[in-house]
């Protein structure tokens, strides 16, 4: 029977898609454990068990803060706090792909906060682990099913932590070019220092002489440190521009699953 068929590969097809959703979500959460039992590993090997778990604890707090000051940097307005057009238009749009999640996936869309963003251009931005902004262009400009595949889009990067992820990584590039430039100061600091004890103990041979080689040692451990530096850049915006990339494919997937 021709019916009995496509109801038996639409039940498969719909099994698959509710394993991949699950996978997709624990593949999220995995990554962005694993980066911070490494953060943990290093710093506990460094400065101490209870400076890692501190350390660890801060990490965690800045993901969840930071979330909402990016939101309040993008002057993101709730969608509780305003009315009309562009409130019915969102939560109609919203409406419409929780049930398509429901329908596909069988699981709920889970907690999600949305926001308008008094921006003209076309954009939605995932903000971490429950915030959604659209500008109020793109509210304007689309139409609904359009609006419905944008923020099935930022739903997937908000189920895949990829906001998290990134934010993991820049803080972690932060905390790597402070250390080095710690570093740096210090070895000049250091080396002045004992330039200083030399000319006290009137071993320092000419004494302008002296002074150049000190003073070029000093710019040699900075350019150094520079250009280690420069390699952590460089490799940071090449590896995020990769995961970027590959993210907003698996997210128009993601779209492409949901019938968008």
């Amino acid at each position: 029977d021709i019916r009995v068929y496509f109801d038996v590969k639409n039940d498969y097809i719909s099994k698959f898609y509710r394993k991949g959703c699950v996978f997709m979500k624990l593949l999220g959460i995995t990554k962005v454990l694993l980066f911070l039992i490494i953060d943990f590993y290093l710093l506990y090997q460094t400065l101490g068990i209870k400076t890692a778990s501190w350390s660890i604890i801060v990490v965690v707090l800045g993901i969840w803060i930071f979330e909402y000051i990016d939101v309040m940097c993008n002057c993101g307005i709730s969608l509780n706090k305003i009315s009309g057009y562009e409130k019915i238009k969102l939560t109609n749009a919203y409406n419409h792909l929780a049930d398509k999640i429901f329908d596909v996936e069988g699981k709920k869309i889970g907690k999600l906060r949305l926001y308008i963003i008094p921006d003209d251009s076309a954009r939605a931005f995932s903000y971490g682990l429950h915030c959604i902004g659209v500008t109020r262009g793109l509210i304007q400009n689309v139409d609904d099913i359009t609006l419905c595949a944008v923020l099935a889009r930022e739903v997937y990067h908000k189920i895949n932590l990829n906001a998290v992820f990134k934010r993991i990584i820049f803080m972690n590039m932060v905390v790597m070019m402070a250390i080095l430039s710690i570093n740096s100061i210090m070895v000049s600091v250091i080396i002045w220092i004992l330039f200083f004890i030399l000319c006290l103990l009137k071993l320092c041979g000419k004494r302008y002489f002296s002074y150049w080689i000190t003073s070029g040692i000093s710019k040699a451990f900075k350019g150094f440190f520079s250009v280690i530096q420069r390699v952590f850049v460089f490799i940071f915006k090449t590896g995020i521009g990769f995961f970027c990339r590959y993210s907003e494919y698996e997210a128009d997937k993601y779209c492409a699953k949901l019938g968008y």
